[in-house]
């Protein structure tokens, strides 16, 4: 697996010719991001360049704290540059509002949490056909996308199971 490429420097906001002619589909360019922990500023990242090809996989490595979910978050919108600008499809994300950014993610990105952020209330099928009815998609053909893989896991949807989460016995 190749790595990213590093990219010149966006200027203005706006994605430099060269850039914009190439199968590339994720741009970020001088990303910075710290938190403030206690009356410490914690450096995540400092003038971070990467480009992503279309159809390119990548895999983020490293240790626990390394900042691979901050960049998720950042990349997803759920969480803010400090500093720098990142575009996917060409559309800066850091130039958005929030209601137009919770828009772009619902309409455009798919996101599989590290831990359960599902309605508790709602049926499998139901968080799953959740996203869909949001975006407006509630023909039979949209909800079949939903019901594929849950009967893979040998679930379907007339079942209605629910989530449980439960803490496990120490």
């Amino acid at each position: 697996m190749r790595k990213a490429n590093i990219i010149e420097p966006i200027q203005n906001g706006i994605i430099p010719q060269d850039l914009k002619n190439s199968p590339g589909f994720l741009h970020i360019d001088n990303l910075s991001k710290s938190y403030l922990e206690g009356d410490q500023r914690r450096m995540v990242f400092q003038n971070v360049a990467i480009s992503v090809e279309r159809g390119e996989i990548v895999a983020i490595l490293g240790k626990s704290g390394t900042g691979k979910t901050t960049l998720l978050n950042l990349v997803s919108g759920i969480d803010r540059v400090d500093e720098g600008q990142i575009f996917l499809e060409e559309k800066s994300l850091t130039g958005l509002d929030e209601r137009r950014l919770t828009l772009f993610r619902r309409q455009n990105i798919g996101f599989i949490f590290q831990f359960f952020n599902l309605i508790p209330t709602l049926t499998v099928w139901e968080n799953l056909c959740l996203p869909l009815e949001l975006n407006g998609l509630n023909r039979a053909e949209d909800f079949q996308r939903a019901q594929d893989p849950i009967g893979v896991i040998g679930m379907n949807s007339a079942g209605g199971f629910r989530i449980t989460i439960r803490q496990a016995p120490v």
